[in-house]
């Protein structure tokens, strides 16, 4: 096997090692347990007021694999998990793989037509739904996998008081107290399945299941911002790995057992899964869980109500929130880690951030084939704005051209990828697992960038985003972060389009503060930053950018794919 210059070891914190230790873990629940015993009255999550012990988690989790079990789920069994964020999420989730079955994440939001794609390529044995997205699930074919429906209500795991007003609260916000019935499936109310599975625990001898390292844990759909999406395969070992290489990376920032993190980043996308849910799970913090990020006053709520010291959000998330008045009013005395990722995190945002909390906000790059974190920048004062930051301990990252051949710093190409993070492999698609590696294991993420002679990684653009002006490569990124610094502008996209005379032509569009900002005045500001192929041809003022539910601006909706 190649060896490549790992440049980037002598740029590390002090704290964190050169080569990934041992862990003691054999499978997740190894660690969930072990958390779970040792903070066991410790709040784990909060969730409309509410909350829930470690204790609790591991009672409720028990109860749910017994059920699971006792229905007939069998080892690498698939389940469906149909949620926002929600205490039944994390409930449902450990279940699932406690019971030795396999968390498939699905996006509530989606429409029928979504939904009915993942379920048929999932064909899981059950779905586990909050009510309030079941009407989405009757309008749909079910596969005949599916042996049951558990429908859980947002107020359940509340006190009772707490869960009428939360039940009640919900129902009126889909103008319906009354739930469309599947009629082709059994359905099975949440409480009931807790009240059977307690029932089916005690009378049980032997709750041990031999779940290994590379028993597959998760089954995660990616490719909605690039096309058909498809199943992405993390083992426990995948996930244990990037758990561990997190955990040493920001371990001189995180105490464990005193953290409480605002999770606001939807849990089914893996950027929230694993750098919330799972490392807090792991550290003994508490999740503040937010159900809507949509919602800015509860984020912001949450950050009055609680003293939240850990938080991890996206570019345009960031954004919504720094032009908050309510934001900009706040005190962030406990705050103590702020990650950055989904997407790129523009310099502007990342200077705000950290003039305003006093807290950087470092930018980390990973993607759902790799559990995700691939890189982070460093949390001892050396971060780079611009940077995606360093590869993590144990990771090899390289740069590559179209054949695989690895580049010298500084020379733009594709960001390659190895490390015991990264991937199975995609679910049932052979094709497309061969093509998502070059020889010697290195995973092909689709994203061009460079690395500097230091080992910083410098993320460019994903290569479907490039656009090509007679032969020259255009970054949308670049474009955006000119017209993006304009007053004026709260947010920008650039996309390209087809053009007879040069191949693409840049088109903008524009979501505007300022009522009387003009394309003139754009077009002015960009011809006095921007190389003329550069400059947009079309600028277009918008009410609102097309985004994905983690926040991602969906360049093909704009380019109308």
């Amino acid at each position: 096997m190649r060896q490549i210059d790992m440049r980037w070891l002598e740029h590390y914190p002090e704290h964190v090692p050169h080569r990934l230790p041992p862990g003691n873990e054999h499978n997740l629940l190894d660690m969930i347990d072990e958390s779970c015993r040792r903070y066991g009255g410790r709040s784990c999550l909060r969730s409309f007021g509410g909350r829930l012990s470690y204790e609790q988690l591991h009672q409720y989790s028990h109860y749910c694999a017994a059920w699971f079990r006792q229905k007939g789920l069998t080892k690498g069994d698939k389940v469906a998990l149909i949620m926002p964020n929600i205490m039944q999420f994390v409930v449902g989730m450990t279940g699932i793989l406690r019971a030795g079955g396999v968390v498939v994440t699905v996006n509530p939001l989606y429409t029928s037509r979504e939904l009915q794609q993942i379920l048929q390529d999932a064909r899981p044995c059950f779905v586990f739904v909050a009510s309030p997205f079941v009407p989405v699930l009757a309008r749909i074919s079910l596969p005949d996998s599916i042996k049951a429906v558990i429908i859980t209500q947002p107020g359940d795991l509340q006190s009772r008081l707490r869960a009428l007003f939360i039940n009640n609260v919900a129902r009126w916000r889909q103008k319906s107290f009354f739930r469309p019935a599947l009629e082709s499936v059994r359905t099975v109310p949440f409480q009931q399945l807790l009240d059977k599975g307690r029932e089916a625990f005690l009378r049980r001898q032997d709750n041990d299941f031999d779940i290994k390292p590379q028993d597959v844990a998760f089954m995660l759909y990616t490719g909605g911002t690039t096309g058909v999406p498809k199943g992405v395969l993390l083992s426990h070992a995948n996930l244990l790995a990037n758990l561990e290489q997190v955990a040493h990376w920001v371990g001189e920032r995180l105490r464990p057992g005193q953290e409480t993190v605002l999770t606001a980043l939807p849990l089914y996308h893996i950027f929230s899964l694993t750098g919330n849910c799972l490392l807090f799970l792991k550290l003994g913090g508490t999740n503040v869980l937010i159900a809507d990020a949509r919602k800015t006053k509860d984020i912001i709520h949450a950050f009055k109500k609680y003293k939240i010291s850990a938080f991890t959000g996206v570019n345009t998330l960031f954004m919504r929130l720094l032009d908050h008045p309510d934001f900009q009013r706040l005190k962030f005395d406990h705050l103590r880690l702020v990650i950055g990722g989904g997407t790129a995190v523009s310099a502007e945002v990342a200077q705000r951030w950290e003039q305003l909390t006093r807290q950087p906000l470092l930018q980390a790059y990973g993607l759902t084939e790799t559990s995700p974190a691939v890189c982070i920048n460093p949390t001892d004062g050396r971060h780079i704005n611009t940077s995606i930051g360093l590869p993590l301990t144990g990771t090899e990252v390289v740069i590559c051209d179209a054949d695989g051949r690895h580049l010298a710093p500084d020379h733009e190409g594709e960001i390659c990828v190895r490390g015991p993070q990264v991937m199975l492999g995609y679910h049932q698609q052979e094709q497309a697992n061969r093509a998502a590696f070059f020889p010697g294991g290195y995973f092909r993420t689709g994203d061009v960038g460079y690395m500097d002679s230091a080992g910083f990684v410098y993320l460019r653009e994903r290569q479907a985003d490039i656009i090509n002006v007679s032969g020259f490569n255009v970054y949308p990124s670049e474009i955006e972060a000119v017209i993006g610094a304009y007053p004026g502008v709260s947010a920008v996209a650039a996309v390209g389009m087809p053009c007879s005379q040069a191949g693409q032509s840049v088109k903008v569009f524009v979501q505007a503060s300022d009522p009387d900002l003009t394309v003139e005045q754009l077009q002015k500001h960009c011809a006095q930053q921007l190389a003329q192929y550069k400059c947009p041809r079309e600028i277009v003022f918008c009410q609102q950018l097309p985004i994905s539910h983690v926040g991602k601006v969906l360049r093909r909706a704009l380019r109308g794919d």
